[in-house]
């Protein structure tokens, strides 16, 4: 798939949810979410989120955090090219900064 940016690929569903298992399951990951001042979000390696804490889900507006999960950060945060290329979040040529919808 064409990107100008990042890569499109995204972590397949079965490996994703071990993911967000694996820093729900560990204490220090859990801490630090709780903890934390500001906004925080976990990344993997395909750029989709698979841990926030509760101020970034307070600050967005997210009704369910589930939601959330899986995303890319444009995708959450109403970047307004994060579909404009098949690849999603991260893969246009505006990609190396954002801009957030009104």
């Amino acid at each position: 798939m064409d990107t100008y940016f990042a890569p499109a690929k995204k972590t397949e569903p079965h490996k994703l949810q071990k993911q967000i298992e694996d820093i729900i399951d560990n204490p220090i990951m859990d801490a630090l979410l709780k903890t934390a001042a500001g906004l925080l979000v976990v990344l993997n390696e395909d750029r989709q989120i698979v841990a926030m804490n509760h101020t970034f889900i307070e600050t967005l507006g997210i009704k369910d955090a589930q939601d959330a999960l899986g995303l890319r950060l444009g995708e959450s945060i109403g970047c307004i090219h994060a579909f404009q290329e098949p690849g999603g979040c991260g893969t246009t040529e505006y990609c190396v900064s954002f801009k957030i919808m009104d």
